[in-house]
């Protein structure tokens, strides 16, 4: 079956049907079952569920692994493959979406940082920050007055383009259990997630989730600092390094220096401001509907 997500055609053996929109087009990624040996894996800094990831690099792949979860080997930004090691299959496509595919992205050139997007009119604004700084409950808050969340965790942006394309992820966002309830949203939406009791999933329509890259306009770095100081774009390079998605080790090389040129061309071509969020869902309810109503009229 082919599915569509972060702009990529896959071809998968694993049901993807509940998360991912179908695909009619010829894929360009595969995502498959196969036996993929033990390596001299090494920890990183990434931790889903409670565990640690390890990485480990041979040839021009990359194995990634979540003991007890799932392993895997990304290569050359089109094959993504999977060895079950013994979780429910819910959290298994979970995981294959999450730092695996942004993995697979990054082979692919696409610029990426952890954090949240939303579509206001035609153009994409990104939201990240440190944890708790409440990027995911800021996207949840445009969500509420009927924008679409395009992604809450991976942000893929193409800078191939003349403009850069934020690619929207797919149809689907989590949400904390005091973001349910300052937020009054409805019980009957809320699926379990993976991550444990006190996270939630939710699905958009699939048949109105975008498919095609849009046009990032703003990219804002929420912080929990009392006295921030402005952001200037000396500070930008620096600053979107903090949020990278993917283990630290990938971070080398090339990889280093392209993320480095990237963030520059990103200061040059979008809006990048760093603030407080609104303290308080009142608070957060009037910033996102008066951000909503400045850029809808543009």
């Amino acid at each position: 079956m082919n599915y569509l997500a972060f702009g990529l055609n896959i071809n998968a053996d694993i049901d993807f049907s509940d998360m991912l929109q179908p695909s009619s087009e010829s894929a360009n990624v595969t995502i498959k079952k196969a036996v993929i040996p033990e390596e001299d894996f090494e920890f990183t800094n990434v931790f889903r569920k409670g565990v640690q990831a390890s990485i480990a690099f041979k040839d021009k792949t990359v194995i990634l692994n979540w003991e007890g979860i799932v392993r895997c080997q990304i290569s050359a930004g089109k094959e993504l493959l999977y060895q079950d090691l013994g979780d429910d299959q819910q959290t298994l496509k979970l995981f294959l979406l999450s730092e695996a595919i942004g993995i697979l992205l990054l082979q692919r050139n696409i610029f990426l940082l952890h954090g949240s997007a939303v579509l206001i009119g035609k153009q994409a604004h990104v939201f990240v920050g440190e944890p708790g700084a409440g990027k995911s409950t800021t996207a949840a808050a445009f969500w509420k007055i009927n924008q679409t969340i395009l992604t809450d965790d991976l942000v893929a942006i193409d800078l191939e383009k003349d403009r850069p394309m934020l690619i929207p992820a797919f149809p689907q966002f989590k949400i904390w259990d005091n973001t349910v309830e300052g937020l009054n949203v409805e019980p009957s939406l809320l699926r379990p997630s993976f991550e444990g009791n006190k996270k939630y999933l939710i699905s958009q329509d699939f048949d109105s989730f975008p498919t095609k890259p849009c046009e990032l306009k703003s990219i804002n770095i929420l912080t929990l600092e009392e006295n921030s100081e402005p952001l200037n774009m000396l500070n930008v390079p620096i600053e979107l390094l903090k949020h990278f998605p993917l283990p630290h080790q990938i971070l080398r090389g090339l990889v280093h220096a392209n993320h480095f040129k990237s963030a520059v061309k990103l200061s040059l071509t979008s809006k990048i401001v760093k603030f407080n969020r609104p303290n308080g869902f009142d608070a957060l309810g009037t910033f996102v509907q008066n951000m909503t109503s400045e850029y809808e009229a543009k």
